[in-house]
């Protein structure tokens, strides 16, 4: 099948809740890059496979940029979207971010934002950390969530300190050790400096954090911490 027919059979097999009899297809095609973005949305909000949602997340976390454009397809396909808004902190680096989205007359978005040495990056990871809260069914009405306001945002560090650096990460290791969680696992993409996405399994979930910096012992102790932050809602 061409690009375009494989993309009308995914849709009929979402919509009719069959995704999953060609979850080898979709594997193959996204292995080869043979996978659109409009194939990503709906294998994200119209596929019932969570299997297939983690596959697609993981890949999405390698290319955030995408993410905007599967948020966009989302609100021009799904009847209950309304607005689109984001909701960002910093007069300069680093931006802090949240999306928010009006479903069913209510706006959704995550707890906690992601930051970016700039805007338009902090956008994009925004969005990434929305539809992973819409997989994960973690997302919190807006009314409900606490942000900081400008003046109570943390100073961009000058200096780093490593022992703070390594606190989260030892945190989250030791909570693993204790409660036999799997050891957190980091992966790292080269992009604005670094990505860093920390990923761990808990007796009643799996989590994924996300952390950005200028070197990699900075982002992944921002994703360790992002992680535990996560830790401590569930």
């Amino acid at each position: 099948l061409n690009a375009e027919e494989f993309s009308l059979l995914l849709k009929y097999a979402a919509t009719s809740e069959q995704i999953g009899i060609l979850e080898t297809q979709i594997r193959d095609r996204l292995s080869k890059k043979y996978l659109t973005v409009e194939d990503w949305f709906m294998i994200l909000f119209m596929g019932d496979h969570h299997g297939l949602h983690l596959v697609i997340l993981d890949a999405l976390r390698s290319s955030p940029h995408d993410a905007p454009s599967i948020i966009a397809i989302a609100q021009n396909q799904l009847e209950d979207w309304g607005k689109i808004k984001y909701y960002l902190l910093g007069n300069g680096s680093p931006f802090h971010a949240w999306l928010e989205v009006e479903m069913i007359e209510q706006a959704w978005t995550i707890e906690t934002g992601v930051s970016h040495p700039r805007k338009q990056g902090a956008k994009h990871l925004a969005c990434l950390a929305w539809i992973e809260g819409y997989c994960h069914n973690q997302l919190m009405l807006v009314k409900d969530v606490k942000r900081p306001t400008q003046t109570e945002l943390p100073a961009a560090p000058q200096k780093t300190d490593t022992s703070s650096e390594e606190n989260s990460i030892s945190t989250l290791n030791e909570l693993c050790q204790k409660y036999q969680w799997s050891t957190p696992r980091y992966q790292f993409q080269e992009q604005d400096g670094f990505i860093c996405e920390c990923s761990l399994t808990t007796t009643s979930t799996e989590i994924t954090g996300i952390g950005h910096g200028t070197r990699k012992a900075i982002a992944k102790r921002n994703a360790a911490q992002n992680a535990l932050d996560q830790v401590q809602k569930t």
